[in-house]
């Protein structure tokens, strides 16, 4: 038995089957849009969403360039890989048991950015986590940070790949590391809080 499309939104009815009349306003979106389980793969550029986005075990692989979220995004378990740039999300992002392989340049997060057990492996320069919130990278393969990152909780980073710290990092609270982790550290580090081993 197939499985039908719930439509919970006009939008999501044009990207299924008008997808040629949507228009700019109708990425516009005045409160929340909820995908949950929507079987839709991509989604466009430029979509505006004042309050929440739900894409929760969702089929959506990719989210449109320059997306801007006023509360959460929610790509917990879904098939999203790819952050495209210029992603603006005002307070959490989740990403729970997603398969999220990379992040573009320019995203800023408004609160927390849990990335621990993921499948990430790039982060594009000039990511910022906004209003006290942490990025975790914690169980991840990561290799390397982005240039200019912009932390203002602590930053996460124990059992990664990660072997240095860019220069222009900028860390509010502490850094974490594992205990067996050897890290070049630079000279001016900026930090606000410790740099922990544990």
């Amino acid at each position: 038995m197939k499985i039908k499309e719930v439509i919970k939104h006009p939008l999501q009815y044009k990207l299924i089957f008008e997808p040629e009349t949507i228009t700019d306003e109708d990425l516009n979106i005045e409160g929340d849009l909820d995908l949950t389980n929507s079987k839709l793969q991509t989604l466009p550029n430029n979509l505006n969403v004042s309050g929440n986005l739900y894409l929760f075990n969702s089929n959506v692989e990719t989210l449109g360039k320059n997306t801007t979220v006023g509360n959460d995004l929610d790509l917990s378990k879904s098939k999203v890989k790819i952050i495209h740039d210029n992603l603006k999300v005002g307070k959490f992002l989740f990403v729970f048991d997603s398969n999220l392989e990379e992040i573009g340049n320019n995203v800023s997060v408004g609160a927390t950015l849990d990335l621990r057990s993921t499948k990430i492996r790039k982060i594009g320069n000039n990511l910022t986590i906004a209003d006290g919130g942490d990025l975790v990278l914690f169980n991840t393969d990561i290799q390397e940070l982005p240039n200019n990152l912009t932390v203002t909780g602590d930053l996460n980073m124990m059992n990664t790949l990660i072997k240095s710290l860019p220069e222009d990092i900028n860390v509010g609270g502490d850094i974490y590391i594992g205990e067996r982790m050897n890290i070049q550290i630079p000279n001016n580090l900026n930090i606000g809080g410790k740099f922990l081993k544990i």
